[in-house]
């Protein structure tokens, strides 16, 4: 699986090269969540994904060898996209994020290639399902961050952040799951791949970390959340445990 902004699919290539692909790409991913919200609920969220250049580069070959290089399936996303290749692999999340109101614009940091994102939001409604649509695959049919490849039998079913964000009395209250792939440290996984030590790939870099700066001061938060000021934040490698997050903060 790969950051996900599609199903991977590729005719002709065997069930065991597309599992070993899934798995590597899993291993080798960053996103990363980052929103500032005013005392009128408005705000920005930005949001890093990317994929390692040395998992692109191995799919890639894979796909040669095979006679071929696999691809995005277009299938499921919305109507305006163009799908996607190894060449351009966010090139349905780019659209996406248009069709939002957003940009996206590529980066690439030596060691992984991807999309810096930024969606304006008017309401904490509108955050949440920004958030959710490109990281937690909320929106029917569209491609997120955490869609599992067609065939992959990478046993990741839930979304990679899905959040609720609400008004109280007093302020804002953020809750959510994060599930950073964990299934890759799962040894009861029953699609895990035959034979596949993942231990060296789960060692490259991969994370997905998300935050959110207050418009006041934090009043409470989960054992897992760091807080800066009026920043809260959560910081995972990928293969992790599934957590349950929550933070709460003055409106100002």
């Amino acid at each position: 699986m790969v950051m996900m902004v599609g199903k991977w699919a590729h005719r002709g290539m065997a069930a065991g090269v597309l599992l070993l692909a899934a798995a590597l790409l899993s291993a080798c991913i960053e996103a990363n969540s980052a929103s500032t919200i005013n005392t009128d609920f408005t705000g920005t969220t930005n949001i890093r994904i990317g994929i390692s250049k040395v998992a692109l580069q191995t799919l890639a070959s894979v796909g040669n060898s095979l006679g071929g290089t696999p691809t995005p399936d277009a299938g499921g996303t919305s109507p305006s996209s163009s799908g996607g290749s190894l060449d351009n692999p966010f090139g349905d999340v780019t659209n996406q994020v248009t069709s939002m109101g957003g940009t996206a614009t590529p980066y690439d940091n030596g060691n992984f290639t991807g999309v810096d994102i930024a969606l304006p939001f008017k309401s904490l409604d509108e955050m949440q399902s920004q958030i959710n649509t490109i990281l937690g695959g909320s929106s029917s049919g569209a491609p997120s961050a955490s869609s599992p490849p067609t065939g992959s039998g990478s046993g990741q079913d839930s979304p990679l952040i899905q959040i609720t964000a609400t008004s109280t009395d007093s302020g804002i209250r953020i809750d959510g799951t994060v599930d950073p792939l964990s299934s890759l440290n799962d040894p009861n996984n029953p699609n895990a791949v035959p034979g596949l030590d993942l231990s060296a790939l789960l060692l490259g870099g991969g994370q997905v970390q998300l935050s959110f700066t207050m418009p006041g001061a934090i009043t409470n938060a989960d054992a897992l959340a760091t807080q800066n000021g009026n920043t809260v934040s959560w910081s995972f490698k990928v293969g992790d445990k599934a957590a349950t997050i929550f933070a709460e903060a003055n409106k100002s």
